[in-house]
């Protein structure tokens, strides 16, 4: 009975695997073919903001999306759209790649070509496996391994002597000097000695020296691919001259050692060969000595990674674009056909050109603050990964700032309105500064009416001065008299049938003249003595 159990249990165990096996190569199969994927790791923001972190220093000249308009225009819950990355360091280049707008026209242009390298199924077959191979490893540290001070072993080049030493006695002892033995069995103590006392101070770092010694043989492999491209080759070319440069391969550290006797059996043997010590080491001293260019290599390979995500990505849609960017004087205008916003399922597209300032009213639920973040989303993917989710889009490169989903700090006591004061007053400072497009949903909606428009109408004036484009979306009809000569005025309306409120989501030129929060209350079963008071109430203020 007890054989039984064991044979059922070895069973089971080479059916997952080979199950597994399937599974892996069937997904390969599919990301090759193009199929669509679809992110099936828990979202987790810590796993990749790292290389975002880290840079924000080596970074500093790089302008940046600050976090108010980060989290107005949802970035991460796009990202987490976006990240069909095949590697941990694929992910974390995307993600910090979005965060900055001041990529020149050359990266920009490459990553296009490299978008449409990936449409093309043959160059996917040759790309994608290499990519899939080096695959995710959750928190691998990578980023921060090369940037940190790292233990060294010092003179570890001597532990060459004790390695070939075990080749030496053994030997002698075939020879028949039975004196070897003795000095063997020394020679093996030391070894496995100084393998667990140096493995003991780089363990916290071993994930990640793994992981960096995959991505290099991974660096090798693509650069030995034969794809008709020239920017791919320019790419490899650029790619090789760094692996040059450092001129080292690692192998693959030991982990806990399981699996078949066999497999104990080299992790035993690399143990007493000191590979781990002496390949850790050799990969610090390299590390150290070419900081620079091992960063470039992860860099690289990253790049590539993004390419290929983002190229999947945009398959998803019927309608993208390459953004024009605008020079010259007469630039403060937008031109946009068929703009739409990325992460909704049925997105209603417009077209207007020669969009200045603007105010954008409307009544409730119209689609004024989608319409606003579509355009600031159009700006920022513009910059850094270089389309446009329209049919065509124009603009001048600039800085993209928001005020949107102010919340209340209850941390550090501050109400609603102190926070969306003091982030108006940033995008003032940013302004007087340089050019800059900016959005602001429901200015001031903090204070009562009286101050919020006559504060509003004077910050809005005041932004006018400079040479930058402000689109507000407000409930505020009053601001579009009072600013007419500052700002062009565009509105989203809706109709009426059978009681029912319709939204086409249409821009449309000109102020609103509707409004619909009576009507939505009685639609949504308000009893009627409300909607009636409610509505007795505005014809009196009107009047």
């Amino acid at each position: 009975m007890e054989y039984v159990l064991i044979f059922l249990i070895i069973l089971a165990i080479c059916i997952y695997t080979i199950s597994n096996k399937g599974s892996r190569k069937d997904r390969l199969e599919d990301i090759i073919n193009g199929v669509a994927q679809k992110n099936d790791r828990r979202f987790e923001l810590e796993k990749v903001g790292d290389l975002y972190e880290l840079s924000i220093g080596e970074c500093a000249f790089r302008e940046c999306v600050d976090k108010m308009t980060w989290n107005d225009l949802e970035m991460d819950k796009l990202f987490s759209k976006m990240n069909i990355a095949l590697t941990s360091i694929g992910s974390e280049y995307l993600y910090r790649e979005l965060h900055y707008i001041d990529n020149d026209s050359d990266i920009l242009e490459r990553r296009n070509i490299f978008y449409r390298m990936f449409e093309i199924a043959d160059n996917r077959k040759k790309i994608i496996p290499l990519l899939y191979r080096l695959g995710k490893s959750d928190y691998n540290g990578v980023s921060l391994f090369l940037r940190r001070e790292l233990y060294k072993v010092k003179n570890y080049k001597y532990f060459y002597i004790l390695r070939y030493s075990n080749f030496l006695f053994l030997l002698l002892i075939i020879l028949g000097h039975s004196f070897a033995v003795l000095f063997l069995i020394i020679n093996v103590g030391i070894n496995i000695l100084i393998h667990y006392s140096i493995r003991y101070q780089i363990k916290g770092d071993l994930v990640s020296a793994n992981y960096y010694a995959r991505i290099i043989r991974t660096a090798k492999n693509i650069v030995k691919l034969d794809i008709e491209n020239e920017e791919f080759v320019n790419y490899q070319k650029e790619l090789k001259h760094l692996i040059d440069t450092i001129g080292s391969s690692y192998s693959i550290f030991i982990g806990e050692i399981v699996g078949s006797d066999a497999d104990v059996f080299i992790e035993y043997l690399k143990i007493i060969l000191l590979v781990d010590v002496i390949n850790y080491s050799k990969m610090v001293y390299d590390i150290e000595e070419h900081r620079e260019i091992a960063k470039s290599i992860v860099d690289k390979v990253s790049e590539l990674d993004m390419c290929f995500c983002v190229s999947a990505y945009k398959s998803n849609f019927d309608e993208v674009s390459i953004p024009n960017f605008k020079t010259g004087d007469a630039v403060n205008v937008i031109d946009f056909e068929n703009i739409y916003h990325p992460l909704m399922e049925a997105p209603v597209k417009n077209s207007q050109a020669g969009m200045k300032s603007a105010i954008i009213t409307g009544s409730n639920a119209t689609g004024k603050s989608t319409f606003i973040k579509s355009i600031a989303l159009s700006c920022i993917i513009s910059q850094n990964l270089g389309f446009a989710f329209a049919a065509t889009f124009e603009f001048k490169r600039a800085k993209v700032m928001s005020s949107m989903t102010i919340r209340d700090n209850i941390e550090e006591k501050e109400s609603y309105f102190i926070r969306e004061i003091k982030n108006l007053k940033t995008i003032i400072t940013s302004v007087e500064q340089g050019f800059a497009i900016v959005f602001i949903d429901e200015i001031l909606r903090g204070t009562n009416t009286v101050e919020r428009i006559s504060a509003s109408e004077a910050i809005l004036k005041y932004l006018s001065k400079f040479d930058s484009i402000v689109i507000v979306a407000s409930h505020d009809i009053e601001l579009t008299r009072l600013l007419s000569k500052y700002y062009q005025n565009y509105h989203f309306s809706e109709t009426y049938e059978d009681g029912d409120i319709k939204f086409d989501y249409k821009l449309k030129s000109g102020a609103t003249t509707t409004r619909n929060a009576i009507k939505l209350l009685e639609s949504l079963g308000f009893a009627s003595e409300i909607v009636e008071n409610a509505g007795k109430n505005v014809r009196h203020t009107l009047d």
